[in-house]
């Protein structure tokens, strides 16, 4: 019975590796990618903000191409 035992994990971990070889990642589209990277948006949550908040930040809100 060990030798039937070992011969299944050995063959469960072939399998594993095969499947990881042949298997895809999926990709994401722009729209996706886009929410992904800005995740909140002052206006969908109804925040106003003065012109001194809004300079200090300015710079982590820029989109980096």
């Amino acid at each position: 019975m060990a030798i039937r035992g070992k011969f299944g994990a050995v063959l469960g971990f072939l399998a594993a590796q095969c499947m990881r070889l042949f298997s895809r990642v999926p990709t994401r589209c722009g729209e996706t990618q886009k929410k992904l990277d800005f995740t909140s948006s002052g206006q969908r949550m109804g925040l106003r903000f003065t012109d001194k908040v809004r300079d200090r930040f300015r710079s982590m809100w820029l989109k980096k191409s």
